[in-house]
């Protein structure tokens, strides 16, 4: 007999089209690429070679028959019926699947079966019936093994930190019904939901996070139950679920200056987000140090921290307590410690820029101001610089494989961009790096408004500022895109990703990219892309990994950010700032004395008064003389520093 060869187990889809098929569940990621509808795989029974009789193949090809019709039917129903949620359960008694279908009822209770509570219910006495000779997994437990695999990373290393690993012992502890088991149901269903043609599933996550949003109403009322582990875990997923599609002031902008349309409501869900984390943020005030006790306190405490520090840095919002209180409630290690310092000070400094820029009157006491916004500034970008420096071999990119060149039509959906590859031991450490790179973007950015604002109305690019910022921040764009393909899994298949990061529920993101790792690296994406200095064939291909995280991994965050990567900062920051600062209209004659060589008075000539100057003339000699005034008060004849920090 002819050796046929090992049977594929590719999907039915990629063994038609003859391609190689990732086997991915519960769908591959080929189709979803393709946008093509997974149909699913051989059943592994039919993969053995077997000799069979006339007869049985028949028999075989009869049942055959009947499965594949009947998965055929629940998938087209699935994916043409946007307002039904298909939901599979197995009675254990009898070991016999029913496609369960409900019609036009939200209640998270029709979600919230399991094995055990529908034992002996009489579900199937009107149900359509199919016959499949696998059981199937109930949908609530398909979501929640989604989120845990895809959002759940538990710590292997003393330098490392998890996310979200805090929930597992919780959850346990949680009876259900309980507002954390019901804001998890929401994000988890969520999560699950926004995968192509599981979109029937949102409306019942909506109602999930309705009822937890009640739950926690009900709780906060009581003093006890609102300083609970489990009541701040809820809160910080409900801020979780909002941030599915909140909206930066960067995108917000963006916006307000290329549409005079109103914003959608999904677009200001950053005020749910927003809201949330500032709840959360008050009850770790009210918490105290007694939360610092124990391990889940202290995570729960540092993922809280995580949060607001990116709240303030997309919508520059000042610091709640201060930067002192919130590094000195949890003891970490160094090189941790001070990446989230800086990341905090960065959101206060972007905070009073949004202040001080601001400012129309420009007076010598606002001058000193700027002139001190930009000094911080610098301060801040030079202890970033350092924390480079000092970075552990640990925490450092390997730059491992540089690619030559990518045809530009396919820069969109390319795994990687012309140029070096670098790869990082862990996940969470490669995530601090690429955020602290994008970070020390946007202190650049508010350098070079302070200098637009210092040298107005002369132009902010002829000055020594931009000459060194389009050299770092060119550095730091390349090495946030040459880290990327780490994130998404590049080279998988020779096993050149480190295996140091661990997902609570399986291993596998050597072969499939986990949405945390979209999650992750969301802004210094969008920070990269929309920053001035980044060059056109880089920004096309952030812009494809942005649309590749939120059309193929679901994240609808992307969505959003993608529509908003046409932002340009700074020099669309500088020309906001430009319109509250109109140079002024008035034309004072400036009176001038002459003198002779000699000194003796009968010599004074009476004064004479010029031609009126025009505008930008009046306005520049104006502000030299201002400038000077606010290096030496003192001397005002003394104008050597003005060039320090300015080229005219």
């Amino acid at each position: 007999m002819v050796n046929t060869g090992k049977p594929s187990k590719g999907c039915y889809l990629c063994r038609a089209r003859r391609i190689k098929c990732d086997e991915g569940k519960p769908s591959c990621m080929r189709c979803q690429k393709s946008k093509r509808v997974c149909p699913g795989y051989r059943d592994s029974f039919e993969l053995n070679l077997r000799d069979e009789t006339k007869s049985t193949k028949r028999k075989a090809s009869k049942s055959l028959s009947i499965h594949e019709t009947g998965l055929k039917d629940a998938m087209e129903q699935l994916s043409t019926s946007p307002g039904e949620a298909m939901v599979v359960f197995a009675d254990p008694g009898t070991g016999s699947p029913a496609w369960a279908s409900y019609i036009g009822d939200t209640s998270p209770d029709h979600l919230s079966y399991t094995y055990n509570t529908i034992s002996g219910y009489s579900y199937n006495q009107h149900m359509p019936m199919s016959s499949p000779r696998e059981l199937s997994t109930p949908v609530d437990q398909q979501a929640f093994s989604y989120f845990l695999s895809n959002f759940v990373l538990i710590p292997e290393q003393s330098l490392s930190r998890g996310f979200f690993d805090f929930l597992l012992p919780l959850l346990k502890a949680e009876q259900p019904g309980s507002p954390l088991s019901t804001a998890f149901s929401a994000v988890a269903m969520a999560a699950f939901g926004v995968r192509p043609n599981s979109r029937c599933l949102l409306p019942h996550a909506d109602a999930f996070y309705v009822k937890a949003l009640k739950q926690i109403n009900t709780v906060l009322q009581h003093p006890k139950l609102a300083l609970k582990d489990s009541t701040l875990a809820a809160v910080l997923l409900l801020g979780f679920y909002e941030a599915r599609a909140i909206l930066s002031e960067e995108a917000y902008w963006f916006f307000f200056l290329t549409s005079s349309q109103t914003l959608t409501s999904s677009q200001l869900t950053v005020k749910g987000w927003i809201s949330h984390i500032e709840g959360a943020v008050a009850l770790v005030k009210s918490r105290g140090k007694k939360q610092m006790e124990t391990q889940i306190g202290r995570d729960l405490f540092m993922a809280i921290r995580s949060q607001m520090t990116m709240v303030g840095i997309a919508n520059s919002k000042h610091v709640d307590c201060g930067v002192e209180w919130w590094m000195e409630m949890a003891p970490q290690d160094d090189v941790s410690r001070r990446i989230n310092e800086l990341n905090l000070r960065l959101a206060d400094l972007r905070a009073e820029a949004d202040c001080v820029i601001s400012l129309c009157a420009r007076t010598a006491a606002n001058l000193e101001k700027v002139l001190k916004l930009l000094r911080d500034c610098e301060a801040l970008e030079q202890q970033y610089s350092e924390w480079f420096d000092t970075l552990p071999s640990l925490w450092r990119a390997k730059t491992v494989a540089w690619v030559d060149s990518v045809p530009e039509a396919e820069l969109p959906t390319a795994n990687c961009h012309p140029g070096k590859i670098d790869l990082y031991s862990e996940i969470w450490m490669g995530s601090q790096v690429v955020t602290a790179l994008s970070s020390r973007l946007f202190v650049w950015s508010t350098i070079l408004r302070c200098t637009a604002w210092l040298c107005s109305p002369l132009d902010y690019r002829i000055t020594p500022e931009y000459t060194t910022a389009a050299r770092m921040c060119s550095q730091m764009i390349e090495d946030i895109v040459a880290a990327i393909p780490y994130f998404f899994g590049w080279n998988f298949e020779t096993e050149s990703v480190p295996s140091m990061s661990h997902f609570a529920t399986g291993d596998d993101h050597k072969s499939t990219p986990k949405v945390l790792a979209g999650v992750f690296t969301l802004w210094p994406i969008f920070a990269a892309a929309t920053n001035d200095f980044a060059t056109e064939s880089q920004r096309i291909w952030l812009r494809g990994r942005l649309q590749y995280i939120g059309e193929s991994m679901g994240v609808n965050h992307a969505n959003l950010l993608f529509q908003a990567s046409q932002l340009r900062h700074p020099s669309m920051f500088i020309f906001r700032d430009s319109m509250n600062l109109p140079p002024s209209n008035c034309k004072v004659p400036l009176p001038v004395q002459q003198r002779s060589p000699t000194t003796s008075e009968s010599s004074i000539v009476s004064p004479t008064y010029p031609e009126p100057m025009d505008e930008g003339s009046w306005h520049l000699k104006v502000r030299e003389a201002l400038m000077v005034q606010a290096n030496h008060p003192l001397d005002m004849n003394s104008g050597e520093n003005f060039a320090d920090y300015i080229a005219v």
